[in-house]
């Protein structure tokens, strides 16, 4: 399976001149755990509910642009890169939000932990009930006729 079959394909963008404030307020409102910093529709950074919290904890949000706090020039995949790849990625890096880009570095989309957490599940549920149905129907089930 891609990435691509399970990307958020219309991600959150901020300008990397947006506040700090600005972009928790974003944060909240859209339910979301990152940004994807754009600017002339180029992606130029990402900014974490975690690179929001070390600006807390530094005392430096007042006044501050999402400038000052993103992480420039992010990790990137292209859309065709396998789940267990962006895993592999995510999981070697610390990550929990990975921007997918074309092959000219145009912004597609973002993929999250939680999307490939459910792509694990979903694949598991759907290997369980194959398991299951092939079991029922390979005769092998055992019924009770003896009114027990």
């Amino acid at each position: 399976m891609q990435v691509r079959s399970l990307m958020r394909r219309v991600p959150v963008t901020v300008s990397p001149d947006e506040s700090l404030q600005g972009a928790a307020s974003i944060l909240s409102d859209e339910g979301i755990g990152a940004l994807l910093v754009t600017r002339r529709g180029r992606l130029v950074g990402i900014l974490s509910e975690r690179d929001l919290v070390e600006a807390v904890a530094e005392g430096e949000v007042d006044g501050r642009q999402v400038w000052d706090h993103m992480v420039a020039e992010p990790v990137t995949i292209v859309e065709d890169t396998s789940v267990g790849e962006a895993a592999e990625t995510m999981v070697r890096n610390h990550f929990r939000h990975l921007p997918v880009v074309d092959s000219d570095g145009g912004l597609r989309g973002i993929v999250t932990v939680r999307d490939l957490l459910f792509a694990a599940l979903s694949e598991t549920a759907s290997e369980a009930r194959q398991d299951w149905w092939d079991y029922l129907l390979s005769g092998t089930v055992q019924t009770s006729h003896d009114g027990g």
